[in-house]
């Protein structure tokens, strides 16, 4: 079963370290921002049932191309 990235795996990925806490802040509303922004691109998201699949956990979609 597939979740969203959290704070650690999105940092993970940028190469920033799991224990540097300096972007945390900064990091946090941006990943959020990115989870919301897909489950509205989705459509109809229900909380409780539908589950991010491969492309949609991908913490990268946190950070813009």
């Amino acid at each position: 079963m597939m979740e969203w990235p959290d704070l650690e795996e999105l940092k993970q990925v940028l190469n920033l370290g799991e224990d540097n806490t300096d972007w945390d802040l900064t990091l946090e509303p941006i990943l959020a921002s990115a989870i919301r922004k897909v489950e509205h691109d989705v459509g109809v998201w229900d909380l409780y049932e539908d589950l991010p699949d491969d492309a949609r956990a991908a913490p990268r979609c946190a950070w813009p191309n």
